[in-house]
């Protein structure tokens, strides 16, 4: 008799445990899934942060490690290993991995973590390749431009100047002006990267292709007749175009339509 009441006592409390996580939502996790529960940034705000500069170091410091230092549980033969040996190597694999960066930005492992699953969930909630970003241009660091100097390198440093961790360089094309033999026409593509809403995102397209242009103009350049852009808004899904002609009777590049 003892024992069915313990028993129905035991049922009873299994049954409210059981309830008390149908109402929170939630399931019995095992301690990975905690893990990654704890640090997964699951509101819609977060997820649209974008993350911090260290934030993307520490997701492609850890992505690197991870493709080169592989996880001994993905090996057939670690199972056939003593606890002591499969201990081993993944203190080994852990240490190579995480610890490494851990290390290296003085940070806890949830940390380490909570930087990965940032990144990772911000591209996946943008709809955006996860790509590393070209590291930040050095303020002091300053094209040099002349009459003879290459054009096609001198935009791009320019763009690489102005653009830093906004904008991906797709090509520079420079061509003849039919109309004026002694200069050329260019034709930039380029990608922008930095997560605007579209006015925003126009502003910030067009004040890097004026500032472009603006550097060109100020150094003198006279070979050239025009320059367009052609912008793939990444972010938002669409092209947007800036064509800068020489004038000259004003002597300077003034920006007009750009045709399809």
């Amino acid at each position: 008799m003892m024992m069915n009441k313990m028993t129905r006592t035991v049922q009873i409390i299994c049954s409210l445990w059981i309830f008390a996580l149908l109402l929170a939502g939630c399931t019995p996790q095992t301690a990975g899934e905690q893990t990654e529960a704890a640090v997964s940034v699951t509101s819609q705000d977060q997820t649209r942060t974008p993350p911090t500069q260290q934030e993307e170091e520490i997701y492609w410091a850890l992505a690197e490690r991870l493709e080169i230092h592989r996880d001994p549980a993905l090996d057939p033969e670690y199972g056939a290993k003593t606890t002591e040996e499969r201990k081993a190597l993944t203190d080994a694999y852990e240490e190579n991995t995480f610890g490494a960066v851990m290390n290296e930005y003085n940070l806890s492992q949830s940390e380490v973590m909570a930087a990965w699953s940032k990144v990772k969930n911000y591209y996946v909630a943008m709809e955006m390749p996860l790509q590393k970003s070209k590291p930040q241009a050095d303020p002091d660091e300053k094209t040099e431009i002349t009459e003879d100097s290459d054009l096609n390198q001198v935009i791009k440093g320019l763009v690489e100047e102005f653009g830093a961790g906004k904008v991906e360089l797709s090509e520079v094309l420079i061509t003849s002006d039919d109309q004026s033999p002694d200069s050329s026409k260019a034709e930039v593509q380029l990608r922008f990267m930095d997560p605007r809403e579209i006015k925003e995102a126009n502003d910030g397209m067009k004040t890097i292709s004026t500032k472009v242009v603006k550097a060109l103009q100020d150094a003198g350049i006279s070979k050239l007749s025009e320059i367009g852009f052609i912008w793939t808004d990444e972010p938002n899904g669409r092209v947007a175009k800036y064509q800068y002609i020489y004038s000259e009777t004003e002597a300077a590049f003034e920006l007009g339509e750009m045709e399809d």
